[in-house]
């Protein structure tokens, strides 16, 4: 498998919290844990010019170096970033550990837009132009796809949680969840397309947490927490958020909310239950377009900044007692 070497660069920068208009005050957040690492990964180098056997549809001769062109979407599993990138017609997987990059799956189908990795590292993609998930197995290949003849109109985000074993599969159109056992067969419907009436108005993302499936619902205002067992836990009022498109949790509950309107991450302090925002441009870089995020296990937040073809990995401090 050809490997290329990326280029990183560490920023030790000072992450700066405060709050929107019309939220409560903030909680304070201990000066010592201001500083932060911060990863941005733009650009790749090769040694020399190399044959991908598994181009598709792109070229098979990729040049000397290779730049993250429109990065749309990220997944992480310990020292493995994946990244959409689907003008480069990859998904890239990055090792931080071992500083290399690897074309691993080309980005196929008419409209490549989800992406999740499990803990085994399989790949899921969706596609809402074929109307199917495309999953990948860690050397690349093409396992299976998934949802033919499930009914799926615009399939929006796909996560497969360990301790479900199933696959959950968002769909805008109907504002429905749909799950998949492993043979590829929908097992329940949470939605529009179930008898009863959809607890969501618009389902934008996805995000797995310590409480369950997390489910970013814009119209509503709200982040909906279903169980694993898929009954509906509750949910979380968001604040003025103008145009919420993504979410993540980390290991300790904590929801972040990426804003595309002015580019903002905003984040629930877990122990004081207030909004706070994160204050990319007082940190030092200017976030031009976000579309996704992504938390690890390794408490990194990864922040996809399309217009700037960067993906930013960044550790956010705890809050004060």
């Amino acid at each position: 498998m050809v490997k290329y070497l990326f280029t990183v660069t560490l920023i030790l920068v000072t992450v700066a919290c405060g709050t929107s208009p019309g939220m409560p005050p903030q909680s304070c957040i201990k000066p010592g844990d201001l500083v932060v690492d911060v990863y941005a990964i733009n650009y790749l180098q090769s040694g020399q010019t190399v044959n991908n056997p598994r181009a598709g549809s792109v070229p098979s001769v990729l040049p000397r170096y290779v730049r993250l062109m429109r990065p749309i979407q990220v997944a992480a599993r310990d020292n493995d970033v994946f990244v959409l990138d689907p003008t480069n017609g990859y998904v890239f997987r990055i090792n931080m550990a071992m500083q290399n990059f690897t074309p691993l799956v080309a980005a196929r189908g008419q409209g490549p837009r989800g992406l999740y990795v499990d803990h085994a590292r399989f790949l899921y993609i969706v596609d809402d132009g074929r109307r199917l998930i495309d999953i990948y197995r860690p050397d690349g290949q093409l396992e299976r796809s998934l949802g033919q003849n499930a009914g799926l109109v615009t399939p929006i985000d796909v996560l497969a949680p360990s301790r479900l074993g199933e696959i959950v599969v968002a769909d805008q159109a109907t504002n429905s969840l749909l799950f998949f056992n492993r043979l590829g067969e929908v097992t329940r419907v949470i939605g529009d397309q179930a008898d009863r009436r959809s607890p969501f108005r618009s389902v934008i993302a996805l995000a797995e947490g310590p409480a369950g499936i997390y489910v970013l619902d814009s119209r509503a205002r709200a982040v909906h927490i279903i169980s694993f067992t898929g009954q509906v836990r509750g949910r979380v009022a968001l604040p003025d958020i103008p145009n919420a498109v993504s979410l993540a949790i980390d290991r300790r509950g904590r929801i972040f909310i990426a804003d595309q309107h002015n580019n903002d991450v905003f984040m629930l302090d877990e122990k004081a239950g207030n909004w706070l925002t994160l204050n990319m441009e007082k940190a030092g870089f200017r976030v031009q377009r976000i579309t996704d995020l992504w938390s690890d296990e390794n408490d990194f937040l990864y922040v996809v900044d399309s217009s700037a073809a960067t993906v930013t990995a960044l550790r956010v401090p705890s809050t004060c007692p």
